[in-house]
């Protein structure tokens, strides 16, 4: 073969593979620049437009927050009635500004190469619009709640806050998730595209030495190199520093990248450093909370012992029926407590009121056994050592054998047949007694 013609072949076969390598390096480029263009033009607007949703639903969250409050505080504290009336208002603008936000992220139906969004991407915005209407209904239930909250009121509205909340916070976890593996997986994407592309940049470099020397320099410098400083950068991110920066070296979609990856780590940033505070003042909030929450059950305990005390004195009344006459009906059974009260009760009455004659009502007594019996006798004898005449009154049959089993000085007691005989009898003592006085 002559030298020209394999100079020819030599040429001809040169410029087939600098072609043929060349188109392989446009399509790499191509699929490079389409994945680039995917992260500018839609994962990167997601992710932004993601991020302004979350940090609209904390600033609702918060104004729920100050309502519940100012709800909580309202008949207590007339600045917090005047704060829960700024709160409505307020908290109808953070609304309208969300449900802004959520109407930008429906936009996203389609990526930037015209595919439907991923089935995780449409299951984060339905709980994003959930979560809206669940939030405009318990806005609208705390607008015309009643301020005269009970105990259980009270904490199922802060179970509600704290579930709301609780919701914001995973909805923003998993959408910053999905806008990482997102990141990710175009970043892999262009990686394994610019592997393609180095691998036919070395095979140009071996046929066209020409081109060789130009193609590597090009590649690494506007697109190999920015595109890996944004993959560590990104890889730092996933891995919880939100403080990296890429320096914006072009103009191109690659420079829009850099700036589009930059204005999404300060705002990542930002919002981090927005939800530290949130969850401070959360606990704060959480804490005062719990404080009025004890209060409320230490209300409660001190009424239902009021109300036990109240129920003893009304169990066992001693009534003054004349001066120096008192009268302790016995109605109902008489376990060992209100046997305690009884005594209690009327001995304390008859030293407080100097009384004469003290009469101990057993007609409504339901049950008369030893233990009855033997209080009984330690009334009688109480009375008898403070100065009173002790008078029973409708002792039953089953009751005064207990009493003369028990021991019972039927000499020193005087018994009646009713309560209107034992008052009739009182009178005429007393007239003897006040007679004898005067004489």
């Amino acid at each position: 073969m002559p030298l020209s013609r394999k100079v020819q072949v030599a040429t001809f076969v040169a410029g087939l593979v600098a072609i043929l390598t060349v188109g392989w390096i446009y399509i790499n480029l191509g699929a490079v620049e389409m994945n680039v263009h995917q992260l500018s033009e839609y994962t990167t607007p997601q992710a932004l437009a993601a991020s302004s949703f979350d940090a609209a639903a904390q600033e609702a969250i918060g104004q729920m927050r100050v309502l519940v409050r100012s709800i909580l505080h309202a008949n207590e504290d007339p600045v917090a009635r005047g704060d829960l009336i700024g709160a409505q208002r307020e908290l109808e603008g953070v609304l309208a500004r969300l449900q802004q936000q959520l109407d930008v992220l429906d936009q996203f139906e389609v990526d930037a190469a015209g595919r439907p969004a991923s089935a995780e991407q449409v299951a984060v915005q339905r709980e994003r619009i959930a979560f809206v209407i669940d939030l405009r209904a318990k806005a609208r239930a705390t607008a015309t709640m009643n301020l005269n909250l009970t105990a259980s009121e009270k904490t199922n509205l802060i179970r509600s806050l704290t579930d709301l909340e609780q919701r914001a916070a995973a909805i923003s976890v998993t959408s910053a998730e999905l806008t990482t593996r997102d990141v990710d997986a175009a970043s892999a994407e262009i990686d394994q595209r610019l592997g393609f592309t180095d691998t036919s940049v070395w095979l140009s470099l071996v046929t066209v030495l020409g081109l060789a020397l130009l193609l590597p320099y090009i590649v690494q410098q506007a697109i190999v190199r920015p595109v890996e400083r944004l993959a560590d950068a990104a890889q730092a991110v996933t891995q919880g520093d939100v403080q990296q920066q890429v320096a914006v070296t072009q103009t191109d979609e690659v420079g829009k990248l850099q700036a589009a990856f930059n204005q999404m780590v300060q705002s990542l940033h930002q919002q981090q450093a927005e939800l530290g505070e949130r969850n401070a003042a959360l606990e704060r909030e959480r804490e005062a909370l719990a404080t009025a929450l004890d209060d409320v059950q230490r209300l409660s305990a001190e009424r239902t012992a009021l109300l036990e005390r109240m129920v003893e004195r009304l169990s066992a009344p001693v009534l003054p029926v004349l001066e120096g006459v008192l009268v302790l009906p016995v109605i109902g059974t008489v376990d060992d407590r209100r046997r305690t009260v009884l005594q209690t009760t009327l001995l304390d009455a008859v030293a407080a009121q100097h009384a004469r004659i003290a009469i101990l009502d057993l007609t409504g007594l339901s049950n008369a056994d030893a233990a009855v019996a033997h209080t009984l006798i330690e009334m009688v004898q109480g009375c008898q050592l403070l100065g009173a005449q002790p008078v029973i009154v409708g002792v039953a049959p089953a009751l005064a054998a207990a009493l003369v089993n028990e021991g019972l000085d039927v000499q020193a007691v005087h018994t009646r047949a009713n309560l209107q005989a034992a008052v009739h009898s009182a009178q005429r003592e007393l007239r003897l007694y006040n007679g004898h006085v005067a004489g």
